[in-house]
């Protein structure tokens, strides 16, 4: 069934924002990953969803952007340096000098990776404003062990990141929590209820809801 609001989504290059008209027709604000924004009919994000057409402000059918999206105009941003500061970290992507210097020896021993999809910064940018990005916010991966992926990072505080330790956080966090907490968590999360709103609720930090919707934490009484 097709979805009837669009508000919150990622079409190509285009970040769906609020409803409004346009020529008399249904249109969304939308903001492109250049930073342009632009009202877009409906009609037009639908075909360029279901066909996987580029859709955006007009930047990215420019002569002067190579197929590989390398001219995004995010490369003096914030979020882009998190991003070249991710590459060079994980074990798959960073330099030969870098191994030879070893550093960053948490990532080299745990072979610690980025996946291929976060490779190029389109796909990453998009999944980054979609789960709620904003400069005060760095990115964290909630198993400490495991690669940057989609499902195992997030976006917390500064404080919240230097809080966390690479050995037992999860369980640390989740002590908070009781055997009927979980499941009342369990069953927030089966509703697609918002993991900070969970949170918030509980009165615990997201990478604890995120532990328990990965199966990671023990309950206690």
């Amino acid at each position: 069934m097709q979805k009837t609001d669009l508000t919150g989504t990622v079409i190509s290059y285009y970040t769906i924002g609020t409803e409004t008209r346009k020529n008399g027709k249904k249109a969304y604000t939308c903001l492109c990953i250049c930073g342009v924004t632009k009202i877009v009919e409906a009609g037009n994000l639908r075909t360029a969803e279901k066909w996987g057409k580029t859709a955006s402000c007009g930047c990215m059918k420019a002569p002067s952007i190579s197929k590989t999206n390398t001219k995004h105009g995010q490369k003096n941003t914030r979020l882009y340096t998190i991003w070249a500061g991710m590459k060079a970290r994980a074990n798959n992507t960073r330099s030969e000098n870098s191994r030879a210097a070893g550093k960053d020896v948490q990532y080299l021993n745990n072979n610690i990776c980025i996946c291929n999809e976060w490779l190029n910064f389109t796909p990453f940018y998009k999944w980054a404003i979609y789960n709620g990005y904003n400069d005060s916010l760095t990115i964290d991966r909630i198993d400490n062990l495991g690669d940057y992926t989609p499902s195992n990072c997030q976006w917390i505080t500064t404080e919240e990141n230097s809080s966390k330790d690479s050995l037992g956080v999860s369980n640390q966090k989740c002590r908070k929590l009781t055997n009927d907490d979980i499941l009342v968590v369990r069953e927030l999360l089966s509703n697609d209820v918002h993991q900070t709103d969970i949170a918030r609720r509980f009165n615990v930090d997201r990478t604890t809801i995120s532990n328990v919707k990965l199966g990671k934490c023990i309950c206690y009484q």
